[in-house]
């Protein structure tokens, strides 16, 4: 993926109200200094939201920019800062609800969830024409910070002070890459070899802790596995080679070779707490080293029979995930069937499709995929944070359409559907069992109609489409039961569900209309979730325990709410 960033921004104010608490101010400007140009923008935001615990989300953004020069040479010096500080209202089970524990489904359980957030930036990016060739580089610096407080599983660790943890991280990464790009023919064959390099080092301090009201407790009131405190220095490079090839003007060649290296070490500050032996606890520590290095083929045929009009193609090559080196670091892991998780997991991918354009207002891609993941990433609810799983594979579809209708009027629609799938069952921890991967979807899908310089009139209405997926791996098995709470499903906490647990999509439709007034000003109006669909923005099936209820727990879908229609209106003036 690319990312350019704007050189230039229009002079504005903007200053944005209305529903559910909901207020933004953007300042933007630039202006020729030197050579070049200099960039500035300023957003503060606030909102509430719907919920009985109000978000009082405060967010402030900075932009700093200054660059010079065209598309075949110049430069770029870009500083950015975001802070923001919120409560949050963290999914809550559906029999809370019932038994009133919170008054509707935008009440919480634990009022003082929340967090903070800050990340600065500060990035170089050059580009030239050196020799025959084109060189790009760049370089950055981040410093990130982020520390969250959710209460997941409510009293099941803790039947005292409740199960809130906080989740904190300060990450401090440097790097950069450089590429070059150089037309080396084949004889009369046309060809582009591009060669690359890059590297980023990371050093973050990352903490799990029990706390109670967002303060800190000690770490001896849960469980060993329940905390975590790490210095982790972790070191990544990768080197890579491409070369596009049009052996005839109809077809052509993209062949690929990158090598990736990781490096990293764990410095476990509570190894002496994690190789404590419990009852029912094996030790373990997140200490250690691992490196990895990785080659990655990659590929794709391209023919175009009709230029501008029909093309075909075919890809195929290898990638991968990173892998948290906590996890890698740790005992041997079961659920993947290999000795440890892999540093980098490996995805082999192949895709096939289709790009056509049968008159010149209408474009039509179609693509068929297949991806192998050497260790799926997961969601643990229990803990709220992604953890290594068992290989996986996805297969799917995907079509998109542009369709310009008019002059004045655009048409926009996309649909994917995809089978997603453990290769091996997968035991979820709620007595289920199955090759289902967790809040998956089997469809996705958006539309859209865009008007456009209709005199000082343009908006667009916006539809987009979630469609059902799995919440649990599989249906309630007594091996799984027995494994998870050493009793029947029919005894289990999910003896209420003892079948196959799925959650609900939805459809949302979002309307924006805009207005150009004279002097430089303009009046918008956004109206989202404009026929106030009821549904929720995400499910989840995990064991927790609520007051009074038996220490095992019970399995229950938590939901968080899709908001309801909300209205926002903007009046910006352009200088």
């Amino acid at each position: 993926m690319r990312l350019h960033y704007r050189d230039t921004i229009d002079d504005q104010v903007s200053v944005t109200d209305v529903s559910l608490n909901f207020q933004r101010i953007l300042a933007t400007g630039s202006a020729s200094l030197g050579e070049g140009n200099l960039l500035a923008g300023v957003e503060v935001q606030h909102y509430d939201g719907p919920f009985v615990n109000p978000d009082d989300a405060r967010k402030e953004n900075f932009v700093l920019r200054y660059s010079e020069g065209d598309d075949k040479s110049g430069y770029s010096v870009t500083a950015m800062v975001y802070h923001q500080l919120w409560t949050n209202t963290t999914d809550i089970p559906i029999r809370a609800l019932t038994e009133g524990l919170v008054p509707d489904r935008f009440g919480t359980l634990d009022p003082t969830d929340g967090g903070r957030a800050w990340r600065s930036s500060l990035s170089f990016n050059d580009h030239a024409t050196i020799g025959a060739g084109q060189f790009t580089g760049s370089a950055f610096f981040i410093d990130n910070q982020l520390h969250l407080y959710n209460d997941f599983t409510q009293f099941l660790v803790d039947p005292i002070h409740g199960d809130q943890e906080a989740q904190i991280e300060n990450r401090r990464a440097l790097g950069g890459q450089a590429s070059y790009t150089l037309p080396v023919p084949l004889g009369s064959i046309p060809n582009v070899i591009s060669v690359g390099v890059l590297t980023r080092d990371d050093i973050l301090h990352v903490e799990r802790l029990p706390s109670e009201g967002m303060v800190l407790l000690p770490v001896t009131d849960a469980p060993p596995s329940f905390s975590d405190d790490d210095q982790v220095y972790l070191f990544a490079s990768a080197a890579w080679i491409q070369a596009t090839t049009h052996w005839t003007s109809h077809l052509r060649s993209v062949l690929g070779f990158r090598a990736d290296y990781q490096h990293g070490t764990d410095v476990d500050n509570l190894a002496a707490l994690h190789e404590q032996n419990g009852p029912g606890y094996t030790g373990y520590t997140n200490g250690g080293t691992a490196l990895e290095a990785l080659p990655q083929p990659k590929g794709s045929l391209i023919y175009t029979p009709l230029e501008d009009t029909l093309e075909f193609y075919l890809s195929a090559g290898r990638g991968f995930h990173s892998a948290d080196l906590r996890g890698v670091n740790q005992d041997t892991s079961v659920d993947l069937g290999l000795p440890h998780t892999p540093l980098l997991a490996k995805q082999e991918g192949q895709e096939i499709g289709v790009r056509a354009t049968p008159m010149p207002a209408l474009a039509v891609t179609f693509a068929y995929y297949n991806l192998w993941q050497q260790s799926e990433t997961i969601i643990d609810p229990d803990v709220g944070q992604d953890t290594a799983g068992p290989p996986s594979r996805r297969y799917g579809y995907e079509i998109n359409v542009t369709w310009q209708i008019t002059q004045h009027l655009e048409f926009y629609g996309s649909y994917s559907g995809d089978h997603t799938h453990f290769t091996r069952p997968f035991d979820d921890g709620t007595g289920h069992l199955g090759e289902y991967i967790t809040d998956a979807p089997l469809a996705t899908g958006a539309l859209a109609l865009y008007l456009t310089h209709l005199g000082p009139l343009s908006g667009g209405l916006n539809v987009r489409y979630l469609g059902n997926y799995p919440l649990s791996s599989g249906p309630c098995v007594d091996a799984a039961a027995e494994h998870d709470f050493h009793t029947t499903c029919a005894d289990s906490p999910s003896k209420n569900a003892l079948g196959q647990i799925d959650g609900k999509g939805f459809t949302e439709t979002n309307l924006d209309v805009h207005y150009a007034l004279q002097q430089g000003w303009s009046a918008s109006l956004g109206i989202y979730n404009l026929f106030n669909v009821h549904a929720n923005a995400a499910e989840f099936w995990y064991v927790d325990r609520l007051p009074g209820e038996p220490a095992a727990g019970v399995a229950d879908i938590h939901e968080h709410p899709l908001e309801p229609i909300m209205a926002r209106f903007t009046l910006t003036k352009k200088f």
